[in-house]
C-alpha cells in the first residue's frame, strides 16, 4: 500500500488497519502528501512502485506476470515518473 501521511480522505491510521488485515501487506508512507500520491509526489510514487516490484521479483513472487513487469523496473526513473503522472491525471479526489 502507498499512503500519504497527510491524507485527509482516509487518515493514515486506516493504513495501519488495512496492513494488519491484508496478508503480506507492505506499507510505504509518503511524507507531506495527501490522498493522491501519484499526482502530488510523482517521483516518490514511481520510486515506491519500482521498489515494490523489485522486492516481489527478488522473492520470486511475481509468478506469470514477471515478464510484464520486467520493462517497468528497467526503464529510467524519468520514464516511470512520466508514466505515473499520466496515470494520475484522471484522478479527481
Amino acid at each position: 500500500m502507498l499512503w500519504g501521511d497527510r491524507d485527509r480522505v482516509l487518515d493514515i491510521s486506516a493504513a495501519r488497519v488495512f496492513q494488519s488485515i491484508i496478508p503480506n501487506a507492505t506499507l510505504t508512507v509518503i511524507e507531506n502528501c495527501g490522498h493522491v500520491p501519484m499526482v502530488e509526489k510523482p517521483e516518490e510514487t514511481a520510486s515506491a512502485y519500482m521498489e515494490f516490484v523489485r522486492a516481489l521479483r527478488s522473492k520470486g513472487e511475481l509468478g506469470g506476470r514477471s515478464t510484464a513487469w520486467e520493462p517497468w523496473t528497467s526503464y529510467p526513473v524519468e520514464f516511470n515518473v512520466r508514466l505515473v503522472k499520466r496515470l494520475g491525471t484522471g484522478c479527481e479526489f
